[in-house]
């Protein structure tokens, strides 16, 4: 199968209920996960159409791109981490996002309008444990999104073949821990259901709110909104005590009491309030925008959530969010460095290719002058580029780990020394993501702790500073590590190491 890698273009009661698909994927190596609030929700529109949004939010870089995967490709994709047994062949074509350059998707829509995401469920996830008996049924929990994506038009069709499949207990190599996933479908009908791996099988709810965030599981959170019965878009009136009249102290007084903490009981509530009272729009395509304002309430910046009490490990943060328009077929994506919506289709791409097509993402930025006259300092053609940028998953040489690698990285200024640190194919990845004219590359790679991480802040200041800084970890474990930035080339940059 070829690859083909290529730049995105720059480019009245309940209301419908948002699906917000917290791929709960927020996972940290090996220190205990923290990544756990994502959020999905659905919205309906009046010509029938539908629109689901939802944030993905992780401790670490996933590395994700779009993702176009082709009618009749071959599932597993050699080299996914310890495959399970279960072969097939996809029925439908997807778009979607995925993680770490694995060709399979978090997040995704395929050409009927079925679509859905993989969300974070710590301490409930119960998989079947694999055997040799049931091994041409076995799915690893990673799996399981893209083989209803590639394989179903509905949800009931889903619904309908889960005993055929046994999600199980396998790890995933790339966090180097068994993955605890739950998983919203949503199909163009407006139809919607949670799939959850309890008790080593795959239990199934009909999800009339259309909302999902992270644990505890599903059927607890929709009796958890029986203790918010008293919420109202409506403003309170007036009431009369001590012989006073008293009224509220502005707008939104009958929605006193939504819970505003990023905890997913709390962003479950105010998803599905959300969804419930926001104004109808009459097309889907509409709605589109509207899934926007909803999810930007649900951003998560660097910094917000904490791993640790030193304040030192920033956990969670909104590394992107996508909205999948089920009627038109279209899917939207923004991410932490570019909050602007960027759309893909099914008539970009041609169903039957034998090509999957990887697009990087967040990589460029411009910002258009409000007065045709007014021409701001970053409108310039070369700082249209971001002042840096993780490039997609590479494996360099050897040659590249040296001695404190994180302290002092390669520095790359053409496609002839990225030739120095990679192979062939490798490095013609990396010239397909970067501006040799514009940018600079910097190649970290080290041997360290498993724990060990390398974070970056970009001072507000132009040129831009960028500071790297090295947190290392707890344990001996010698593990190598690979970090490639992007840099535009008149910005700045130092590192230094946390103590």
């Amino acid at each position: 199968m070829n690859i083909c890698r290529i730049k995105m273009p720059s480019g009245p009661r309940p209301r419908g209920l948002l699906v917000l698909v917290a791929i709960a994927s927020c996972l940290l190596l090996v220190r205990p996960p923290s990544a756990c609030s994502c959020t999905s929700f659905l919205i309906k529109a009046k010509d029938g159409g539908s629109v689901y949004g939802r944030t993905m939010e992780f401790g670490i870089d996933l590395q994700s791109e779009i993702i176009f995967l082709p009618r009749g490709y071959r599932f597993p994709e050699p080299g996914e981490p310890r495959q399970a047994g279960l072969q097939w062949e996809s029925k439908y074509a997807i778009i979607g996002a995925n993680a770490q350059g694995m060709k399979f998707v978090v997040d995704g829509i395929n050409e009927k309008g079925l679509a859905g995401g993989l969300l974070w469920f710590p301490g409930f996830a119960q998989y079947a444990e694999p055997t040799a008996e049931d091994r041409a049924q076995q799915l690893a929990p990673w799996q399981f999104l893209t083989w209803a994506l590639s394989s179903f038009a509905t949800v009931e069709e889903v619904k309908a073949s889960l005993d055929d499949v046994k999600v199980v207990s396998l790890l995933y190599k790339q966090l180097n821990q068994i993955l605890p996933l739950h998983y919203t479908l949503h199909d163009a009908s407006g139809a919607s259901i949670v799939v959850e791996p309890r008790g080593g099988k795959l239990h199934v709810h009909d999800n009339p709110i259309g909302v999902l965030t992270n644990a505890p599981n599903f059927d607890w959170h929709l009796q958890n909104l029986r203790n918010y019965v008293n919420l109202s878009p409506v403003n309170a009136g007036t009431t009369e005590a001590f012989g006073e009249k008293i009224s509220s102290l502005g707008e939104g007084s009958g929605l006193l009491g939504l819970p505003g903490d990023p905890t997913p009981p709390s962003r479950f509530i105010r998803a599905a309030m959300f969804a419930a009272t926001a104004k109808r729009c009459e097309t889907s395509q509409e709605s589109v925008r509207l899934a926007d304002h909803i999810i930007n309430n649900f951003d998560l910046p660097r910094g917000y959530i904490r791993a640790d009490k030193k304040g030192e490990a920033v956990a969670d943060y909104t590394q992107w969010s996508v909205i999948a328009d089920t009627k038109n077929l279209a899917y939207y994506i923004k991410t932490y460095q570019y909050p602007v919506l960027r759309r893909v289709a099914f008539d970009d791409f041609d169903p039957q290719s034998s090509k999957v097509i990887l697009l990087p993402i967040g990589q460029t930025i411009t910002y258009p002058p409000l007065l045709e006259k007014s021409k701001p300092v970053a409108e310039t053609e070369s700082d249209s580029i971001l002042p840096i940028f993780e490039v997609g998953r590479i494996e360099p040489e050897r040659s590249a780990f040296l001695p404190r690698g994180w302290a002092r990285p390669q520095v790359l200024e053409s496609s002839e020394d990225a030739k120095k640190f990679f192979d062939a194919q490798a490095a013609a990845k990396l010239v397909a993501q970067v501006d040799f004219e514009k940018q600079l590359v910097l190649l970290f790679a080290w041997r360290g702790s498993g724990q060990d991480q390398l974070e970056y802040t970009v001072a507000e200041s132009y040129p831009e500073q960028v500071t790297f800084r090295y947190v290392p970890g707890r344990t001996r474990d010698l593990r190598p590590h690979v970090s490639i930035y992007a840099l535009r080339k008149n910005v700045t940059w130092k590192t230094e190491r946390n103590r």
